[in-house]
């Protein structure tokens, strides 16, 4: 089974590919954003949905598990850190690293899809494969949606 690259917008693919749903929240600035996290055996899905809308919106983002405690050490100790605690130093606004044939890129957001509020876009760079047309896919993340709901998960599941 090949779970390093899929399509997997219903449930159902997902229970049909190995995964199931471990967590889900509603986007802490919009309700009609649901954001779900599906962990398989080499990869961890975090899909955003739409939940009401006339047109069905959907985002994806593979993560290797490999990567799992870099993004939490990237985001927390590495962005969120004044430099003077350890942090990135204050002109860096983005780290990148490969993992199990994955290019990531982790990078800082003034406005995370919400006017002020600070975030990420996290990046596959070497994006799906199962498409024609390889293209990057991305996570835009505020910091609360970060620290409260993804980071905990990623801890709790895949500490290094």
């Amino acid at each position: 089974m090949n779970i390093n690259r899929i399509n997997l917008f219903s449930e159902d693919n997902c229970v049909k590919e190995g995964f199931k749903l471990e967590g889900q929240t509603l986007c802490p600035f919009n309700d009609n954003l649901r954001y779900s996290i599906f962990p398989g055996e080499n990869l961890i899905v975090i899909q955003m949905n739409q939940i009401f809308a006339l047109l069905e919106g959907r985002s994806q983002l593979d993560i290797p598990i490999t990567a799992a405690s870099w993004i939490v050490t990237s985001t927390r100790d590495g962005f969120q850190m004044k430099p003077s605690d350890g942090g990135f130093q204050k002109d860096q606004h983005a780290v990148e690293h490969a993992f199990s044939g994955d290019h990531l890129k982790i990078r800082r957001k003034m406005n995370a899809n919400v006017e002020g509020e600070m975030g990420f876009t996290i990046t596959n760079l070497s994006g799906n494969k199962s498409e024609r047309i390889a293209r990057p896919q991305y996570g835009i993340y505020t910091d609360k949606l970060l620290t409260d709901f993804i980071l905990p998960f990623l801890e709790l599941h895949y500490k290094s």
